[in-house]
C-alpha cells in the first residue's frame, strides 16, 4: 500500500503499534459502569444557596439539568453564587458531572426576572 503523501510504499507490521510511531493513533476505551441503579432527584429554584447533590464517595457520575428560565450557578464543594461558581448553566442546559468526582455540590440561581417560582434542577446520579 502506497503513502498518499509520499507515493511511496508503506511498512507493514503484523505487530502491536510503539509508541514512538509517527502515525499512532489512541482512542480512549470506555470504562463499562458496574452495576447498580441511577438515581433522580429534584431540587426546587433558590436564591440561596442549597445542596444540589450531598458528598458520595461512590458516585460514578451525574448529570444536572437546568429545568429553569433562570441560570443556575453550581459550584463543586463549598456554597455556589454568581461570584464564586464552577459551571454556570443557562436555562435549559444539561451539565455532566466530571467522573470521579464525589464531593458535594451546591446551586444557586440568579433572580434576573424577579418571578419566584422558576423551575428546578432534575439531577441524575449513577
Amino acid at each position: 500500500m502506497a503513502d498518499p503523501d509520499t507515493g511511496m510504499a508503506a511498512a507493514v507490521r503484523d505487530g502491536a503499534p510503539a509508541a514512538s510511531d509517527p502515525g499512532l493513533v489512541v482512542r480512549p476505551v470506555p470504562v463499562p459502569l458496574s452495576g447498580g441503579d441511577a438515581a433522580a432527584t429534584v431540587v426546587e429554584h433558590s436564591v440561596h444557596t442549597t445542596t444540589l447533590l450531598p458528598a458520595n464517595p461512590g458516585r460514578r457520575g451525574a448529570l444536572i439539568f437546568n429545568e429553569s428560565v433562570e441560570r443556575l450557578y453550581v459550584k463543586c464543594g463549598g456554597f455556589a453564587s454568581a461570584s464564586a461558581f464552577t459551571v454556570c448553566l443557562g436555562p435549559f442546559e444539561v451539565w455532566q458531572v466530571p467522573a470521579g468526582y464525589g464531593g458535594r455540590l451546591t446551586g444557586q440561581w440568579s433572580m434576573l426576572s424577579g418571578l419566584a417560582d422558576l423551575g428546578r434542577a432534575r439531577i441524575t446520579e449513577y
